[in-house]
């Protein structure tokens, strides 16, 4: 198999987002980075809290040092803050909950699954590599480390009944029924924490071996077929799932008006395109991704169609397959997601895709471009132009790779040429 590899350098993984109270052993490193905001405080209360001596200790200090100079006014600062610091829950436009859900916040709530793709490039995961497989036409992502969603979104339920509809009523029953199946899952985790080492690694020797299994079922895929993929398990040790390798084919790609470079870059730089259509409720999408976190850990396929909006604005529908690889390695399986793996096979009407070609070349004959990439690469490059990363890009390949940056000069050059 011949693979060109792109490896990211460095990938900082931010703990902003998650939950220090379940992440202890990262605290203390991260305790300089995170003190000023509100999921600090916020977390180090709710510690506080379960451990009443202690609570009660601190209570008890701080009311002797307010004692001498204690007011009205003092006295109803003090008594709301636990009350203001619960409601400031640290959210900021999107962050993730268990399962890989990620919750956009705004005048709507949106979620969105892993399986259910209604954008391209991820805010909250970078890979470690990113490799393009010639062989099979298909970009392969392998992610080190990614975050804990959480597993409390009570804050979220609320805010559905609040607004008062009944799309946003179903959407928080369902968020309801999924954390109490998340916090069933979180028991079974303690059991799992407790085994002995040597289990353990019987049961990390299993998913290695899902994980093959299911990269030889991927690679018998056709190269000229539209598709997705990922596979991952449910981490005990992190504390969530857990997707390590994801992937698209190029004809997907292709579909979305994506080339190999702009999904690099997409991942390198942490940027994210949404392709929700308008003509889509995003409620009814919020629904039918819990809906999929629930269903699709039981079921062998499903099936669903919706609506996208490409990256050059054309909107079109697309039907999707989804089947889930059952693991033959369950010897020491605990949870029906202990392995997963998920291939989603992409099917869009001839029509459409006849009407899809035709928008494409009207646009680039009405913008005097000599190709459909041409076009993309400028619309991309003043989207995604950021001065600081092209500076380190270019002293990066200057200093470690200057056959290759010599190489990148000849080639600009080159187009310099062609287009006087």
């Amino acid at each position: 198999m011949s693979e060109i590899q792109f490896t990211q350098m460095e990938v900082e993984d931010s703990n902003f987002y998650q939950n220090s109270e379940e992440n202890k052993s990262t605290q203390t490193s991260s305790h300089s980075d995170n003190q000023l905001s509100p999921e600090f405080y916020e977390s180090q209360i709710e510690k506080d809290i379960q451990n009443n001596n202690v609570y009660q200790q601190k209570l008890i200090r701080l009311q002797n040092k307010l004692e001498c100079k204690r007011t009205k006014k003092n006295q109803k600062l003090f008594v709301s803050i636990p009350f203001l610091l619960k409601q400031n829950i640290g959210y900021k436009d999107q962050f993730t909950i268990f399962g890989g859900i990620t919750v956009h916040v705004g005048k709507e709530i949106y979620l969105e699954s892993q399986y259910q793709k209604t954008s391209i490039g991820d805010n909250f995961r970078q890979p470690f590599e990113l490799l393009f497989n010639k062989v099979n036409s298909r970009y392969d992502c392998l992610y080190q480390s990614q975050q804990k969603g959480r597993v409390d979104f009570d804050m979220i339920i609320d805010m559905c009944y609040k607004k008062q509809s009944q799309e946003y009523k179903e959407l928080g029953d369902l968020l309801s029924f999924y954390q109490r199946n998340v916090k069933k899952v979180k028991v079974l985790e303690e059991r799992v924490l407790k085994i002995k080492k040597e289990e353990l690694q019987e049961i990390e020797s299993e998913y290695q071996q899902f994980v093959a299994h299911c990269k030889q079922l991927i690679d018998n895929k056709g190269s000229n077929e539209i598709y997705r993929y990922c596979i991952g398990r449910l981490n005990y040790a992190m504390g969530d799932i857990e997707i390590q390798y994801s992937g698209f084919s190029q004809g997907y790609l292709h579909l979305l008006g994506i080339n190999g470079d702009i999904y690099q870059q997409l991942f390198l730089r942490g940027k994210q395109i949404s392709l929700q259509s308008k003509d889509t409720p995003k409620v009814s999408l919020s629904q039918q991704a819990i809906l999929q976190r629930i269903d699709f850990d039981n079921k062998s396929d499903h099936s669903m169609q919706y609506k996208i909006k490409t990256i050059d604005g054309f909107e079109i529908t697309i039907k999707e397959k989804l089947i889930k690889i059952d693991s033959p390695f369950t010897a020491h399986q605990i949870t029906k997601i202990d392995h997963i793996c998920y291939i989603v096979d992409c099917e869009v009407d001839v029509d459409d895709i006849l009407n899809l070609i035709q928008y494409r070349e009207k646009i680039v004959a009405e913008n005097n471009y000599k190709s459909y990439e041409d076009y993309m690469a400028s619309i991309m490059h003043q989207n995604l132009n950021d001065v600081e990363y092209s500076v380190l890009s270019e002293y990066f390949l200057q200093k470690y790779y200057p056959e290759q940056y010599k190489y990148t000069l000849q080639e600009q050059n080159e187009n310099n040429q062609q287009q006087k």
